[in-house]
């Protein structure tokens, strides 16, 4: 029975969690000029531009848009294998403009993120130019019409460019080493731990439990007096993120921070918060505990793993069974969607 209770759970995750079906934004009139711009600005030389165009516009072009897989983006990815150092990648969720910050700020944390990543790079300065964020940027190819085999007329399928990211988001991961580090925002609606967000989704998933050994996180909250939303650390969808970690990498180490300040409608305290994170970042890549600051709160600390010795805070506790565990907060979650399927059958 908690296996079909489990199954049941993770059927109803997929429907949710699926691929984007339906029209989004049509692909920019200037696409291909925005692309070539933003390569050379990058610093990239004309005609190496026009061969990364080249990989780039035929996983797409002259083919029907539904069809159109992660595998369409393969050849242009293998152009741009991820290097970075181990202890830098960042991982995000509703927090993209404090992702960019730490990604690209001088003096801010060492860390490697889509911003730092070319192919993500050159979409960011489309999208700049275009006035819009990143997210909502959308290209789609045809088999009729169009010019050069690319659909500019009429709204392109969500799937186009979700698998461009999707692409991304899976090579970024499995590329991930030592401790990762992730953004979330505690005042979302969502959680901090979105389940249909693309760490939760794919990212996750495709960590190489050979090569991670730590998570980090940090929640950003707008004030440390928390609105009615809020999620903590080791609350809410923050209890799921840590059993899929747990999951995923068996060993591993996970640490948890509030952070405050986070800005709503101005960027007054974003260098502020900025810095703060960079603080946190900087110290564990430095083998350190980060020092004591206003601006966060350690709330848990410990490896997951039930086998390995736990650290203990002052009083003797351990922090890792305060409270609801992130097994009792799936399981919630299991009996809760058991019990809907169980009124939704009865009353067929």
């Amino acid at each position: 029975m908690r296996n079909i209770f489990a199954l049941s759970l993770l059927v109803l995750l997929s429907l949710v969690n699926s691929q984007p079906d339906g029209d989004c934004n049509p692909t920019p009139q200037t696409f291909p000029t925005l692309f070539l711009d933003g390569c050379v600005a990058l610093g990239r030389i004309n005609t190496t531009c026009d061969g990364y165009w080249s990989a780039f516009s035929s996983a797409f072009a002259n083919t029907d848009p539904s069809g159109i897989t992660t595998e369409n983006y393969e050849d242009y990815f293998n152009m741009f294998p991820i290097t970075a150092a181990m202890d830098t990648f960042l991982f995000w969720s509703q927090t993209i403009e404090l992702s960019v910050m730490l990604s690209c700020m001088c003096n801010a944390a060492d860390v490697f993120s889509g911003p730092n990543y070319f192919p993500i790079s050159i979409m960011d300065k489309i999208a700049d130019r275009l006035d819009m964020p990143m997210t909502q940027l959308r290209w789609c190819g045809t088999t009729s019409g169009g010019i050069n085999g690319i659909q500019y007329s009429g709204m392109c399928p969500c799937s186009t460019s979700y698998a461009f990211f999707q692409e991304f988001s899976v090579r970024f991961a499995e590329a991930a080493a030592g401790t990762i580090f992730y953004l979330g925002f505690g005042e979302s609606e969502k959680g901090a731990f979105p389940l249909n967000s693309f760490f939760a989704m794919h990212e996750i998933p495709a960590l190489n439990r050979n090569l991670v050994d730590r998570a980090v996180i940090m929640v950003v909250h707008v004030s440390q007096t928390y609105g009615d939303v809020s999620e903590r650390c080791g609350q809410g969808s923050l209890l799921i993120l840590q059993q899929r970690l747990v999951e995923q990498i068996p060993d591993i180490d996970y640490s948890c921070y509030d952070i405050f300040g986070y800005p709503v409608n101005t960027d007054a305290s974003l260098v502020e918060v900025t810095d703060c994170a960079a603080n946190i970042i900087t110290s564990i890549q430095e083998d350190r505990e980060p020092a004591d600051d206003p601006c966060f709160k350690k709330e848990v600390s410990c490896p997951l793993n039930s086998g390995r010795q736990r650290r203990q805070d002052n009083n003797g506790t351990d922090p890792c069974n305060a409270g609801v565990s992130a097994g009792q907060g799936v399981s919630s979650l299991i009996i809760f969607w058991a019990s809907l399927l169980v009124l939704v059958f009865a009353a067929s």
